[in-house]
């Protein structure tokens, strides 16, 4: 069930771990997560980064060092609710045009 819940996010399998780590462990930074999710410490920290970029995860930074910590599991369900009305915001403007698609014959837009 967290597999098609992280899909919606556009989460990888590895993504995944990282973020379920982080959950777990609280605010730490990417050697501890990297060690406990298995994988070296300079690729947790790229996923660190772009799961930061998108929201997912956030940082901290503490005498120069950086701390990472997880969304909670309410704003991942926010996160969805957005990308739920975007969806049905897109499909709602895709019947309105679609006549003039299928009118249109392989002609480019």
């Amino acid at each position: 069930m967290l597999t098609k819940i992280f899909k919606i996010l556009d989460l990888t399998g590895k993504d995944q771990r990282i973020y379920l780590t982080t959950l777990k462990l609280g605010l730490q930074p990417a050697s501890v997560i990297a060690r406990q999710a298995g994988y070296k410490r300079t690729y947790t920290y790229k996923r660190l980064q772009t799961l930061c970029e998108r929201g997912i995860c956030r940082v901290e930074r503490r005498n120069g060092v950086m701390y990472f910590f997880a969304c909670s599991p309410e704003q991942l369900a926010g996160m969805i609710q957005v990308k739920k009305s975007l969806i049905l915001e897109a499909e709602d403007k895709l019947k309105m045009v679609m006549p003039v698609l299928k009118g249109r014959g392989g002609e480019e837009l």
